[in-house]
C-alpha cells in the first residue's frame, strides 16, 4: 500500500459510474468501507448518505439536513465518531466545536478533530479541515443547549462526512486519477488528492520529525527568522505530499522585502495526485467531481497559498531524499568543528530515539583514529534535519551555523548572537530615543540574501543600507518592522 485516497460520497443515491467505480475498487481489494452493512438492507455500504450542510446566525451553527432520519440510521452503522470535512474557515470550525443538534429525540454532536503529533496520514494531512460527527444519547431535554436540525432549506457550507479510503499503488490510484476525468465521470464525489503512506526515506520520516519537534523548542526562544519560519512551513503536514511532487520552500534573493516563497515545478511530477495538487493550486474551481465541493476545493487551495508570500514556478525540482550525499572523507579534516556541536546538540536535546547520533554522527564519525568529517556532518544535518528543498543553498547553510551557538547556550536570542557577529557581518545596531537602524558598515559588501534569511519574514531593507525598526529591541522577538 504506496497511497491513501479518501473519497467523500456527496449525495444518498449515486449515479451508474460511480457505483461502477466503487465495486470495482471494492472487489480488487482497494477500498476500505469505513461503515458496516446496516442488517437486513442488502444494499453496498456507500448508500443511504443524507446530503448535510451548515450555516450560522447570531446564536452559532445550523445544521441542515432535509431527511434527518434517514441520516441518524447511516450514523448508527458507522463508527462513532465518523470524520467530516467542509469548506469552514478556522473560526467557524471553533464555533461549531461542541455543539449538539437534535431531531426526534436523537442527539449529534460535532466537534473539532483531535490529530495527535505521529498519526500519519490522511489523517494529520487533513486534521485542520477534519470535524467529527457523534451520536449521543440523551434524554430529551437533557442538552438545553441543543439545536434542532433544521429540515428545511438549504445551508451554504456541505458537510461530506463518513469517508471512504482507496489505497493502493502507483498504477491503481493513476487508474482511479483518470475514471475522475471525461464525460463519463462521476459527480456525486469528493476526491481528494492521493497522499503517500510512507516517508521512510525521506525528510518527513517519523524519526526526524520528532527531532525536529525538539529542535523547535530551542528556536522559539532565538526569535522569528525568515529561516526558520521557512523550516517550519516545510514540517506542515497538508503540505508534504506538495513538497515531494517537487516543489520547495525558499525567498527571491536581494529583494527589498523579506518573504516566504513557494516554488511551484513548472511541470507537474510524473507521480500519482501530482497533477491533481498542482490543479489544485492554479485553479481550483477546474478539479472534477461534486460541483458542491467547489468552495472546499478554494479552502485548501487558500491554506497553502495563505501561508506563504507568493507562489512562483520554478525551473528545478525540490529534493526531500533523506540520502547520504557522500561517504566519509578524510582530507585534512581538523579534528574539532561542527561537528563537536552536533554531538553537544544530541546530548542537550536527550534524543530517546538517538536519531541525530545515527543520522549525523555515526556516519560522519569515521573510523577510530581518524578525525570526523565535519562537512559531512554538516551535510546531513542539513539533508535529515534542516532543509527546504534545497539542500544546496549556501545561505541557508551559512545561517544554520551561525545559529549553532544558540542552539547550545540558554537565553541565548538570535539579537544576543547579531550583536556579536555585527563587525563580521558587515553592520550594527544604531539605537535611539524610539526607534533603531540596522546599518551596513559596507553596504557593497553585503550579501543581502544572507540578511532575509536572518530578519524575520516581512523586514524592509531600505535603499541605502538600512533597515528601520519601530523602537529599541531587547529581544528579536519583540521587534516589528516597517513595511515599505
Amino acid at each position: 500500500m504506496n497511497y491513501w485516497v479518501p473519497l467523500f460520497i456527496t449525495r444518498d443515491q449515486i449515479g451508474d459510474s460511480l457505483n461502477r467505480l466503487l465495486t470495482d475498487a471494492q472487489q480488487n481489494g482497494t477500498l476500505q468501507c469505513l461503515s458496516e452493512d446496516p442488517p437486513g438492507r442488502g444494499e453496498p455500504r456507500w448508500l443511504g448518505r443524507a446530503p448535510i450542510q451548515l450555516d450560522f446566525d447570531d446564536r452559532g451553527p445550523l445544521l441542515f439536513c432535509n431527511r434527518p432520519r434517514q441520516l441518524f440510521d447511516h450514523l448508527a452503522v458507522v463508527p462513532n465518531p465518523t470524520l467530516a470535512i467542509s469548506d469552514l474557515s478556522g473560526a467557524q470550525r471553533n464555533r461549531c466545536h461542541g455543539k449538539v443538534f437534535e431531531f426526534q429525540g436523537h442527539f449529534l454532536e460535532i466537534t473539532r478533530f483531535n490529530a495527535h503529533e505521529d498519526m500519519g496520514p490522511p489523517h494529520d494531512t487533513l486534521a485542520h479541515h477534519l470535524l467529527q460527527l457523534t451520536l449521543t444519547h440523551r434524554a430529551p431535554g437533557a442538552q438545553p443547549g441543543s439545536r434542532p436540525i433544521q429540515t428545511e432549506g438549504v445551508g451554504k457550507h456541505p458537510l461530506f462526512y463518513d469517508p471512504l479510503l482507496f489505497g493502493g499503488d502507483a498504477d491503481s490510484v493513476i487508474n482511479l486519477l483518470n475514471r475522475m476525468e471525461g464525460a463519463q465521470a462521476p459527480d456525486d464525489l469528493v476526491m481528494l488528492p492521493p497522499m503517500r503512506c510512507e516517508y521512510e526515506d525521506t525528510w518527513f520520516a517519523p524519526r526526524y520529525r520528532r527531532l525536529r519537534r525538539a529542535m523547535d523548542k530551542v528556536f522559539l526562544k532565538t526569535g522569528p527568522s525568515l529561516a526558520v519560519a521557512l523550516w517550519r512551513l516545510a514540517d506542515r503536514p497538508a503540505w508534504r505530499d506538495l513538497l515531494l511532487d517537487g516543489a520547495r520552500l525558499g525567498h527571491r534573493r536581494n529583494t527589498k522585502l523579506s518573504e516566504a516563497v513557494l516554488f511551484l515545478p513548472e511541470q507537474a511530477a510524473e507521480l500519482p495526485g501530482a497533477a491533481w495538487r498542482r490543479r489544485l493550486l492554479k485553479d481550483p474551481d477546474a478539479m472534477p467531481g461534486d460541483p458542491a465541493a467547489r468552495l472546499l476545493w478554494c479552502r485548501l487551495a487558500d491554506d497553502i497559498r495563505g501561508a506563504v508570500d507568493a507562489v512562483v514556478p520554478a525551473a528545478g525540482k525540490g529534493n526531500w531524499s533523506d540520502q547520504a550525499p557522500r561517504g566519509y572523507r578524510n582530507q585534512g579534516q581538523r579534528e574539532t568543528g561542527t561537528f563537536q556541536k552536533y554531538r553537544a546538540l544530541a546530548d542537550a536535546w536527550r534524543d530517546p530515539d538517538n536519531t541525530l547520533s545515527q543520522a549525523v554522527l555515526h556516519p560522519a564519525a569515521g573510523p577510530a583514529g581518524q578525525p570526523p568529517d565535519h562537512d559531512l556532518a554538516d551535510l546531513l544535518f542539513l539533508r535529515r534535519l534542516w532543509q527546504t528543498g534545497d539542500p544546496d543553498d549556501e545561505t541557508r547553510r551559512n545561517l544554520l551555523l551561525a545559529l549553532l551557538p544558540a542552539m547550545l547556550k540558554r537565553n541565548f536570542t538570535l539579537m544576543d548572537h547579531l550583536d556579536e557577529q555585527a563587525a563580521t557581518w558587515h553592520w550594527f545596531i544604531d539605537y535611539q530615543p524610539g526607534e533603531a537602524r540596522v546599518r551596513y558598515r559596507d553596504p557593497c559588501a553585503v550579501d543581502l540574501s544572507f540578511y532575509q534569511l536572518l530578519f524575520p519574514r516581512g523586514t524592509c531593507f531600505q535603499p541605502g543600507g538600512t533597515a528601520r525598526l519601530d523602537a529599541e529591541p531587547a529581544r528579536l522577538d519583540q521587534i516589528h518592522f516597517t513595511l515599505g
